[in-house]
């Protein structure tokens, strides 16, 4: 530790002065005691001074001469030392230092690492599906104790008779003593018979209170307000088309309206001379195109691995492959090239063919 605290001041005004350094914590409280700064270059008014000891952090410095603050500013201390822009911009820049070399390695070993399950662990989990699914729908198979064909067909299905279809074929049964006789049996009276049994009935409608005094005469009927004369019901007819169409919302079921003023629930919909019929053709092709496609997409798990990828790489290439006979280091190194373009430069660029040659060689033999 050595000046980390350092107070620039005016040479003009504060050279000379006796600079205390004091370092707080940025909850207020000072670090070790005050710092006493001694200043460089004679008068150049530039106070410097240790950082006390202190743990990680950063701090606040101010620098006085007695009670006058002179300045103040921060330090960032990792416990020995100050760090500085310098060092962060090192540390940033270290970060950037993994090669495409780096990389591949850490892709090598994470495909290394990689267990990938084989064809054989496919096919034997494969193999278990359907132990797995006859376990899991045991309750619902136990079901299942009898062959389909031991039970009632549809065809012979006949739907039973409704409660309404019951008490109307016992009330219309021709022999109204069978069903007396049935009742009877039920009730286990044996000397109830139909004539007691309808004159019990009668007696207990006619009586007083009973069920015929709830049905009203008929004038009762004529002189009722809430039945409806027949001059009311024709009057219910007397409404024309004018007045019909008078009305602001309106119901129609069924039949045709010709004109079409206010007929809520068609204000958004869509014409005939907006419609756009498909584009039949595109859609043909489109689907003559997924026809095409396999049913059953290979997944994942039938991807051949690099290593098959590889030894199939070999077969295809056995040929060529088989040509590299020979070392590379056994063929012209660079240097023989050297010395064969050596020589070559020294040919004319427009060399004498051979027959040139021949005729030069005869015609100087003929001189």
């Amino acid at each position: 530790m050595a000046d980390e605290l350092e107070f620039t001041g005016d040479p003009a005004s504060q050279s000379g002065l006796t600079v205390i350094a004091r370092v707080y914590s940025y909850a207020g409280a000072q670090v070790g005691g005050d710092v006493t700064t001694s200043e460089d270059g004679g008068s150049e008014a530039i106070y410097t001074g240790d950082m006390p000891s202190a743990a990680a952090g950063e701090y606040l410095v101010r620098f006085f001469e007695g009670t006058t603050l002179l300045g103040q500013g921060e330090i960032i201390w990792d416990g020995s030392q100050e760090i500085t822009l310098t060092d962060i911009a090192a540390a940033f820049g270290s970060l950037n230092d993994v090669s495409a070399a780096d990389v591949n390695a850490q892709v090598d070993i994470a495909l290394a690492d990689y267990d990938g399950p084989t064809r054989a662990e496919l096919a034997s989990d494969v193999a278990s599906i359907p132990a797995a699914v006859r376990t899991n729908l045991t309750p619902e198979l136990g079901r299942i104790d009898a062959n389909v064909t031991s039970r009632l067909a549809a065809v012979d299905y006949t739907t039973p008779p409704t409660v309404a279809e019951i008490e109307g074929a016992l009330l219309n049964e021709g022999d109204g003593q069978q069903l007396i006789d049935a009742i009877v049996s039920a009730i286990g009276n044996v000397n109830v018979d139909e004539i007691a049994l309808v004159a019990a009935i009668r007696a207990d409608l006619e009586r007083v209170g009973g069920a015929l005094d709830l049905v009203p005469t008929l004038t009762e009927i004529e002189g009722s307000a809430a039945l409806a004369k027949s001059a009311e019901v024709a009057a219910l007819n007397d409404i024309t088309a004018a007045e019909v169409w008078s009305v602001a919302v309106r119901t129609v079921t069924g039949g045709t309206i010709d004109t079409n003023n206010d007929m809520r629930g068609t204000d958004s919909a869509l014409l005939a001379s907006g419609y756009t019929p498909p584009n039949n053709t595109d859609i043909a092709a489109i689907k003559a195109t997924t026809d095409s496609l396999p049913s059953n997409i290979a997944t994942v798990t039938d991807v051949p691995t690099a290593v098959q990828n590889a030894a199939a790489v070999r077969a295809d290439q056995v040929v060529e492959l088989g040509r590299m006979d020979a070392p590379v280091t056994s063929r012209a190194a660079d240097t023989d090239v050297a010395s064969i373009k050596e020589r070559t430069d020294n040919l004319p660029d427009d060399p004498a063919s051979q027959a040139k040659t021949d005729a030069s060689i005869i015609e100087g033999a003929v001189l």
